[in-house]
């Protein structure tokens, strides 16, 4: 089904804790073995990229002061974000930045070309959006 913003798929979840490379064992333990590492500096999270069939759960940890290290702080462990795969990034992007009458960057993300809503006021966790196609290694 086609969203009016391009989404096409969930890609991504990410998980927020003060030790990435525990989570990275808790989750070898229960069978999700294929971790590699992962930075995000667009906020300042470090971690393993985890494949979970054709999606990612990320396991971050703060990587210095930043939204990760301010998220962890406030509220402790949580999911902290999402990853959305659009059809038409610029579209998408067009669409989130009228909604919050905001200019938003583009960055080169974990998935490629992308942006991150400002959606963790309002809906409680972070929304990056990306580009349809293979991601950077």
């Amino acid at each position: 089904q086609e969203q009016p913003n391009g989404a096409r798929a969930l890609s991504a979840i990410w998980l927020l804790s003060p030790d990435a490379d525990a989570d990275r064992r808790q989750l070898e333990r229960m069978g999700l073995d294929h971790a590699t590492p992962v930075r995000l500096p667009q906020i300042a999270a470090q971690g393993y990229r985890i494949q979970v069939g054709r999606k990612e759960l990320l396991a971050l940890q703060p990587a210095g002061p930043g939204i990760a290290a301010d998220a962890l702080r406030d509220g402790g462990p949580q999911l902290l974000g999402i990853s959305i795969e659009v059809q038409d990034i610029d579209r998408a992007q067009r669409r989130v930045e009228r909604g919050y009458d905001v200019r938003i960057p583009r960055y080169q993300g974990s998935q490629g070309d992308a942006f991150l809503a400002p959606t963790q006021a309002d809906l409680g966790l972070l929304v990056e959006f990306h580009a349809s196609g293979a991601g950077e290694s």
